[in-house]
């Protein structure tokens, strides 16, 4: 008995959740959501990893558990209800597409790609609803990483807020 070889795709493709033929397969990953046991998730290179000491020693210091993951293994987690994404942007996708979703701006995406040019953003529900994202963002992720230096006061007291954290007197007015 002969088999239309078209027969077999179609019925392949509506195993693989298609809904047609015509149809596209899905964008949205096939995996459920990881649920993060962490209090906060911290989305980087390892090289950019590296390199946010200035973050973590305080995470740490405040007994605040926290998961790095890499850019590309973001997915999922994208439900996690705090976020710090730091992006160096000169390191390419996926890192720079996350920037950019986290920050909604092109305009200020490409001010950021300059050399020397980094900054820190606050966002909400970006990847999921009720959810807190940091962007840590620089040219390179060392230029990100003095971000987290120059910036201490802003994402401390954020932090603070989002995982209610008490602050002592000389990390609210450390300069």
């Amino acid at each position: 008995m002969l088999v239309d070889r078209r027969l077999i795709a179609a019925g392949l493709l509506l195993l693989a959740g298609c809904q047609s033929i015509g149809d596209p397969p899905s964008p949205v990953s096939s995996q459920p959501p990881v649920e993060l046991h962490e209090d906060l998730l911290i989305v980087a290179t390892s090289e950019a990893f590296a390199l946010v000491g200035e973050l973590t020693d305080f995470l740490a210091r405040k007994s605040v558990s926290y998961r790095h993951v890499e850019p590309q293994d973001f997915e999922p987690f994208h439900e996690a209800p705090h976020i710090a994404i730091v992006a160096g942007l000169n390191e390419g996708d996926p890192i720079r597409a996350l920037a950019a979703k986290a920050l909604g701006d092109e305009e200020e995406l490409a001010w950021l790609a300059q050399a020397g040019n980094g900054a820190t953003y606050y966002q909400e529900d970006i990847f999921a609803e009720g959810q807190k994202v940091m962007l840590i963002a620089g040219s390179s992720p060392a230029v990100a990483a003095d971000g987290l230096v120059y910036y201490r006061n802003q994402w401390l007291a954020r932090l603070a807020t989002w995982l209610e954290i008490q602050l002592s007197r000389e990390e609210i007015y450390s300069y």
